[in-house]
């Protein structure tokens, strides 16, 4: 029978929240939740807000179509992805409520997220929503410069393995630098939280006002598999240099 350890449910709570951050609506959904001391929201209530706060106008104006079309994103995809990460629950009665999360303006993310286009926040969580470049920005914050990308490959594999750089197998230090190459570091520099030169192959840390909040434990990852990134690089594999 297989267990699943205290790392694995840790890394798997972090990319669930990561997760059900990345998106703007469900952003806005936390920020029309009540805490956890109050008698919650109703589901049609909380759609016919939301309705109104994504569209920018008064709730008297949603129009009933709106609101059923609002209750099923809220019933199918949204709700359950907040729930998946620890940030509401459901009370007997069916009423929404938040949690007790940190992920409150007490850490300062709203500050964090502040001045920020939505698609920008969303590009960051989606980043972070992921073991291995959790991982590769754990590496980097402790730089004092950039590394090489099989440098970082090998930093990288050594972690998640929990064994010293020089123990690390070739092979699997190039898996490793493939998904970085291909997937990883790419996302990464998207979102603004590495510079990425691919044609000199090397990679600094540029980090993120969310970073310091402490919401996000960079250091919560060190042991993972990659099989899951493997896969992706089979769909993305175009070989091009690495410039290591």
């Amino acid at each position: 029978m297989t267990t699943t350890s205290s790392l694995d449910r840790s890394t798997a709570a972090l990319d669930s929240l990561c997760q059900s951050l990345a998106s703007d609506r469900r952003r806005a959904i936390l920020r029309l939740v009540p805490d956890p001391s109050s008698d919650g929201i109703e589901k049609a209530d909380l759609a016919t807000r939301l309705v109104a706060v994504t569209n920018d106008k008064p709730p008297g104006a949603v129009t009933d179509d709106e609101r059923r079309r609002s209750e099923i994103e809220l019933a199918h995809h949204d709700l359950p992805a907040l729930q998946d990460g620890g940030l509401i629950a459901t009370r007997e009665d069916g009423a929404v409520v938040a949690t007790d999360h940190p992920a409150v303006d007490e850490n300062g993310i709203d500050d964090a997220l502040a001045e920020r286009s939505d698609a920008d926040c969303d590009a960051v969580f989606e980043a972070l929503a992921d073991a291995r470049r959790r991982t590769v920005l754990s590496v980097l914050e402790n730089e004092r410069g950039s590394l090489s990308a099989r440098s970082l490959a090998r930093s990288v594999a050594a972690r998640e393995i929990g064994a010293s750089e020089r123990s690390v197998p070739s092979d699997r230090v190039d898996r490793v630098l493939a998904s970085l190459v291909h997937v990883h570091l790419p996302t990464l520099a998207d979102a603004g939280l590495v510079a990425y030169d691919d044609s000199a192959g090397r990679v600094g840390y540029e980090g993120h006002p969310l970073l310091r909040t402490g919401l996000i434990d960079l250091g919560r990852d060190t042991e993972t598999t990659d099989e899951e990134a493997i896969d992706a690089v089979t769909e993305f594999a175009v070989l091009a240099p690495t410039g290591d």
